[in-house]
């Protein structure tokens, strides 16, 4: 998409007054290129949610890792309430266009009992707002259906302020159907702050990875199969694991088949790299072990190649492409725990980087944030 395209997007995803503030921020002798300053190009990640040690901890700081000191910190940013996080996949937050997030949390009941409330909450997160009133901005909360939360989901920020949910199972029992349902896939415009179901002929999976491609086609990968009417209480149950890959268009209307993975996988990370291929790491394998295997997905061929192995294992990490062409992942769990990495396609070297900061926070996710 051209830069002017993606200005005038921007403006009409932020509205007049947040536009006006942005670019009264924006580089001086760059205000034509405001759209890549604010959606493109990342010079920090910031941590989001996670546990302590397994404990619910209702406020955990945004940490913040610079690319330029290379070091994490504290960010200061307001730290986010999702006291109902829990649980390793039960998080997801994408960035949205304006230096917002969209943030999801489940928490599943630790008991039995169905009719028991179970703690959904979604919110879109914007750390600039001048007014504290606009700093969680649209909340969804337990007593209106929460799309986007789904346990093992898949988040994906498309262009247009639009966020793609896939896979996934539904966090709060409704009793009136008598089920877990919401099934579907859905697609959220945030300027019309509208969910809507997609009829995709893709197989109802949790912990999938996926990556939208120079193309505009999303490719999606690995994860585990769910039977639609099963109660999941736990990403880490003995599911079958998966290595099928599959092509959705831009439109988002129709879904082709592609090449699988070398190995079956789920709760990995994937990203495009410079030269459009896909670079997938770590997950889970369907013995239920850690993963430290990565692969190469070549959109021309449709195939996939084998990379050398990361350092360490990782699940629900995340991994992100940066201006100078390396990858950084980072969150999740990992072992040793606050594993933090930068990998080099160039010569396929990873590089360790400094942990993070707290050995008790585990689970949590990365994002990336354009200054």
């Amino acid at each position: 998409m051209a830069i002017v395209d993606d200005f005038i997007e921007l403006q009409t995803c932020l509205g007049a007054d947040e536009f006006d503030g942005a670019r009264k921020t924006a580089p001086k002798d760059a205000i034509e290129s405001l759209a890549e300053y604010v959606v493109k190009v990342p010079t920090r990640f910031l941590s989001i949610g996670g546990t302590n040690m397994g404990m619910w901890n209702p406020v955990l700081p945004i940490m913040q890792y610079d690319l330029a000191t290379k070091k994490w910190s504290e960010s200061s940013f307001p730290s986010i309430n999702i006291v109902s996080v829990g649980g390793f996949s039960s998080i997801q937050a994408v960035m949205l266009p304006g230096q917002k997030f969209m943030v999801c949390s489940v928490r599943y009941n630790l008991g039995t009992n169905k009719d028991s409330p179970h703690l959904a909450k979604a919110f879109i997160f914007n750390p600039y707002a001048t007014d504290p009133t606009r700093i969680f901005g649209r909340v969804w909360g337990p007593g209106e259906k929460v799309y986007a939360c789904r346990d093992g989901a898949s988040l994906l920020s498309l262009s247009g302020g639009r966020v793609l949910r896939l896979g996934g199972v539904n966090s709060a029992y409704d009793p009136a159907l008598a089920a877990w349902g919401n099934p579907q896939n859905m697609i959220h415009d945030v300027k019309r702050d509208d969910w809507k179901s997609l009829e995709l002929d893709i197989p109802l999976k949790i912990n999938m990875a996926c990556a939208v491609l120079q193309s505009g086609e999303i490719l999606v990968t690995g994860g585990s199969f769910v039977e639609e009417d099963r109660i999941i209480r736990s990403p880490r149950l003995n599911l079958e694991n998966s290595d099928q890959c599959y092509i959705i268009d831009p439109t988002l209307t129709t879904v082709r088949p592609t090449g699988s993975m070398i190995r079956k996988r789920q709760q990995h990370a994937a990203c495009v790299m410079q030269n459009g291929h896909v670079f997938v790491c770590g997950g889970v394998n369907e013995d239920e072990q850690f993963l430290v295997t990565c692969e190469e997905y070549d959109p021309a061929t449709g195939t996939w190649s084998i990379l050398p192995d990361m350092p360490v294992v990782m699940i629900h990490h995340t991994c992100t492409l940066t201006k100078d062409g390396t990858i950084f992942i980072a969150g999740g769990d990992a072992r040793p725990i606050g594993a933090t990495m930068m990998y080099d396609p160039s010569t396929k070297d990873f590089t360790p980087l400094e942990k993070f900061p707290d050995d008790n926070i585990r689970g949590f996710k990365v994002v990336p944030f354009y200054d």
